[in-house]
């Protein structure tokens, strides 16, 4: 009978907290804040990357800064290298990461959401494609229970054109300075092939000593 009681109360409990339509409007809020926040930013970058074919493979790590000025203009300023990556994969990948806040689009269309449970300070909620949307991407969302900020853990669909193919996985944590959200970690993990050639890039960038 206990066991019962305790399954009934779980089932019932997300009934008597926040339902997922309060924590999305209170997502939009924060995007909203956020877009009014700052007009740009500039900050230290530290780039970690490891990856390879199935011969060759390498490391890199680099230093430099980035800039950001609304609505999408990121430049990334590389001012130290080392390590012993192929040169085609640093020149295509080291210097462009996302542009910081492309990923709140998550939140615009093509996508669905469900509450499942909460992480210390945060709202988890499961990100999937509406049925339409085959682009769309899948994983979970952690929302900040205090002002709704956001963290990502999601990956695209598998791109599948015969003789290539491409899947991608996308983490990004924010930080909050003086009531503005931005990026302090991102990391990207992109899984390819062509023909019978397979490819895994890892790259992994932090975020410091941010000026607005």
């Amino acid at each position: 009978m206990k066991r019962i009681i305790f399954g009934i109360i779980l089932f019932l409990s997300p009934c008597f907290g926040i339902t997922c339509d309060e924590i999305l409007k209170g997502v939009q809020g924060f995007i909203q804040a956020q877009d009014q926040a700052f007009s740009s930013y500039t900050a230290n970058v530290r780039v970690e990357m490891s990856g390879g074919d199935e011969k060759e493979k390498g490391t890199i790590f680099a230093t430099g800064s980035v800039s950001f000025e609304r609505p999408d203009k990121l430049t990334t300023k590389i001012d130290e290298i080392k390590g012993d990556i192929k040169k085609e994969i640093k020149n295509n990948s080291l210097f462009e990461p996302l542009p910081p806040f492309d990923m709140y689009d998550i939140f615009k269309e093509n996508h669905q959401f469900e509450y499942i449970g909460e992480e210390e300070s945060l709202y988890l909620l499961k990100v999937f494609p509406k049925k339409e949307a085959s682009e769309a991407v899948k994983g979970r969302v952690g929302i900040n229970k205090e002002d709704f900020a956001i963290s990502f853990d999601v990956e695209t669909p598998n791109v599948n054109l015969g003789l290539f193919s491409c899947k991608m996985k996308m983490k990004a944590r924010f930080v909050g300075i003086d009531k503005c959200w931005v990026p302090q970690e991102m990391f990207i993990e992109n899984k390819m092939r062509m023909l019978l050639k397979r490819m895994d890039i890892k790259t992994q960038w932090f975020f410091d000593d941010y000026k607005f």
